[in-house]
């Protein structure tokens, strides 16, 4: 079907600002590949030290879903393994600090076990490397211990005490998504919510909701809806697996701009669109910070320390002794490790450092003073934690996708089969 000229006139012209990041990733002459790596200028990974001395280990403890196909955070367990890169930068730079990796099940009463457990292993704070409504007794029980939670994969609204939420918040997550509608021309959106996801709130937009099980239908309201030309665009809420089984049956029956929520950072979205035949190569748009591979290509302090990030990460991924958050092997379950969940590790850390004590309640106490940057180690936006919205709403933006590799994730080889990755990285202004 032929629908939205103008639509594919302002993807192209998006498109067009990603060719940028293949001058990065391959060869000049893509005539002259070769199947040995390229070479890859050894950069050692930036320690993140600490000014004051801290009694270690330091514990924290960090929460993920991984049992059950399609429970709640699963998403994000791959995204949550940043924790392990933050230990070893801190671990090199001289600060003893013990991951205490819990897997909740994606279960409000997991949820609650592995906190009670955590409390009693001492732990300084707790990093929840997960998602769903199956958190909030497990944040209540936490608030309850006085144990503070950084939560890099919720928002912050409706937290309990001494929690704090270094995600996007809603209304964030709200205007981001009015930028990325503006970047393609579209006014008349559809805003579509699949199972239990949040309803974005668009201005005048329309609105439909269906289940779980409602992809399919879903696909088909969309489609007669672009016929009768009633919209222009989709904004996509859902579950990364959701939005990708969606973005799959569309793109076969209808030529419409689709705008995700955040869940589609998760390499699941990327996994299970490829899977299902669908194409990766259109560019995608969603809303978060600009702070992914591509980052690294960035001047000044925010490219820096992404680079530092990087480089960590790729020094663990080689070291065939490292394991991820659960002790599995690092090499096999930490390539998508994000920015998100080590800066929430070096904040916990670093609250340590200002309390001069690892116990809980002097931790939390020592929270809202903070406000840190590149320059405290962290590889991503700034955080201020004198709210619980510690991601300044400022940091969070409309974001693009490409299959280009920027190759900081490990080393290119040219040649290589294309993988089922997406990068993300800021709508240009103007786009």
């Amino acid at each position: 079907m032929a629908h939205g000229s103008r639509h594919r006139r302002a993807v192209a012209a998006l498109a067009a600002t990603l060719l940028v990041l293949p001058l990065a990733a391959c060869s000049d002459d893509e005539d002259e590949r070769e199947d040995d790596a390229v070479e890859v200028e050894p950069v050692p990974p930036a320690q993140v030290a600490l000014a004051a001395e801290v009694d270690g280990p330091v514990r924290i403890g960090v929460v993920v879903s991984s049992v059950g196909s399609g429970a709640e955070g699963t998403d994000v367990l791959p995204l949550a393994q940043g924790a392990m890169v933050a230990q070893r930068r801190l671990a090199d730079g001289g600060v003893d600090v013990e991951v205490l990796g819990r897997d909740d099940r994606g279960t409000a009463e997991g949820a609650v076990a592995v906190v009670d457990e955590l409390v009693d292993a001492g732990v300084s704070g707790i990093v929840l490397g997960t998602s769903g409504s199956h958190t909030t007794a497990a944040l209540e029980r936490a608030a309850e211990a006085g144990v503070p939670v950084v939560a890099p994969y919720l928002d912050g609204s409706g937290l309990p005490a001494s929690t704090w939420s270094t995600a996007p918040s809603t209304s964030a997550v709200d205007a981001g998504m009015g930028e990325a509608l503006a970047a393609v021309a579209a006014s008349r959106p559809l805003v579509l919510t699949i199972g239990a996801a949040e309803e974005p709130q668009v201005e005048g937009a329309r609105a439909a909701t269906f289940g779980a099980d409602g992809v399919g239908a879903a696909v088909t309201a969309v489609a007669d809806a672009v016929d009768e030309r009633a919209i222009d665009s989709v904004v996509l809420a859902g579950a990364a697996a959701d939005q990708a089984r969606f973005v799959q049956g569309i793109q076969t029956v209808a030529d419409v701009p689709v705008v995700l929520t955040p869940d589609a950072l998760s390499p699941v979205f990327a996994d299970v669109l490829a899977d299902s035949g669908g194409v990766l190569s259109a560019p995608f748009l969603t809303v978060g910070p600009d702070a992914g591979d591509a980052t690294t290509l960035a001047e000044g302090a925010a490219g820096e320390s992404a680079a530092a990030y990087f480089a960590a990460l790729r020094s663990l991924a080689a070291d065939t002794d490292a394991v991820d958050v659960l002790g599995r092997p690092f090499d096999v379950n930490g390539a998508d490790a994000d920015l998100a969940s080590h800066d929430a590790v070096v904040a916990l850390v670093r609250a340590v450092e200002a309390a001069g004590s690892g116990a809980p309640a002097d931790v939390a106490g020592a929270l809202p003073a903070l406000s840190l940057d590149a320059g405290d180690g962290l590889a991503g936006p700034a955080l201020s934690f004198a709210t619980q919205q510690a991601l300044p709403d400022d940091a969070v933006v409309a974001l693009t996708s490409t299959t280009q590799d920027p190759g900081v994730r490990s080393v290119v080889t040219t040649g290589a089969p294309e993988t089922q990755h997406l990068y993300w990285l800021a709508v240009p202004t103007g786009a």
